[in-house]
């Protein structure tokens, strides 16, 4: 019988702490010292968790796979998000979630009007600033826009490791941009919308169609709300002028966070800042949008595991809906 994965890892890591720890096997007299660190150390196994996961865990392992759950033991998708929190032991003051089904209209908010540093996933609602100006015939995807040293910013992508060009076309860009998270492709974009279109940060605000934005949307830039990416991954998934935007979302992080698990069908984008990891993604059902993920966290740590497995969760539970 499979084993759970995360009594697995607990086991791992027990008994790695206990191969460095000589420990008498007298519960009566166990000493009080021992006891206390053995509750950090299991108050700490989400940490050593995750930092161990991708060594002990082999994903490449056809066989691999989380335990299955029963869903007939659920009744709604907040119950099974709620699930998979609890199961990691996270507080639910450092998640951001917002979860909305195209299809059957049933949605799940968790602190989902609470901004905090978005990071890469705001890259996602300036290609779509991007995307309308085209579709007012402001730009074209060939359009050429100039580029400058102070555009350079550190991370991954072809723009930002290659000698900088005089000037990318439009496409270019936002491919880097989302495909790869490139810095400088960004600053470029962002510099030509505040250059030749008007205020970059109020038109990203404008652009999320929130009725009432946080105060501290306003004072700090590159912020965002799990709403507020919802609304930006919504215009993605129903405007057809964002058709390429979406396209790129399909090939950006293979086999990472919220595509883990689910390895086909998600339109993804990630963000890392600081004490903030975020996912966010559309899922498609063949042809069709069927559901908008978003996750904010702060303060928990890089958890690509908990990322993936909580898609996972809400991609079967999606799929049981649909079969009940």
């Amino acid at each position: 019988m499979q084993k759970k994965l995360f009594s697995l890892l607990i086991g791992i890591i027990f008994l790695s702490s206990c191969s460095h720890t000589q420990i008498t096997p007298e519960p009566e007299e166990k000493n009080k010292q021992e006891a206390v660190a053995a509750v950090k150390q299991t108050r700490n196994i989400k940490e050593e968790k995750m930092a161990s996961f991708k060594e002990t865990i082999n994903l490449e392992d056809e066989s691999f796979e989380l335990d299955s759950w029963n869903y007939d033991n659920f009744d709604s998708m907040e119950k099974v998000i709620n699930e998979v929190i609890n199961q990691y032991g996270f507080s639910k003051k450092n998640l951001g979630i917002a979860y909305y089904n195209l299809v059957s209209g049933e949605s799940y908010y968790l602190n989902e009007n609470k901004a905090i540093h978005a990071a890469s996933t705001n890259k996602v609602s300036t290609c779509i600033l991007i995307s309308n100006l085209i579709k007012q015939h402001k730009l074209n995807w060939t359009t050429r826009l100039q580029a400058n040293p102070s555009h350079f910013e550190e991370g991954a992508g072809d723009i930002t490791n290659h000698p900088l060009k005089s000037s990318y076309t439009v496409d270019d860009l936002v491919y880097n941009a989302l495909v790869y998270s490139d810095n400088t492709a960004w600053n470029i974009l962002i510099d030509y919308y505040s250059k030749h279109v008007g205020d970059y940060w109020t038109a990203i605000i404008k652009q999320s169609k929130l009725k009432n934005p946080p105060e501290s949307l306003k004072s700090h830039l590159n912020y965002a709300t799990p709403r507020m990416l919802q609304n930006y991954l919504y215009q993605v998934a129903t405007e057809d002028q964002h058709q390429r935007i979406l396209n790129y979302l399909f090939l950006s992080e293979p086999n990472e966070r919220f595509k883990l698990f689910v390895k086909n069908g998600m339109a993804t984008k990630y963000g890392q800042y600081g004490p903030g990891y975020h996912d966010i993604g559309i899922y498609y059902d063949g042809k069709r949008p069927a559901y908008i993920l978003v996750l904010m966290t702060r303060d928990i740590g890089t958890v690509d595991l908990f990322m993936g497995e909580l898609n996972l969760r809400v991609n079967q539970y999606y799929r049981y809906q649909l079969s009940h």
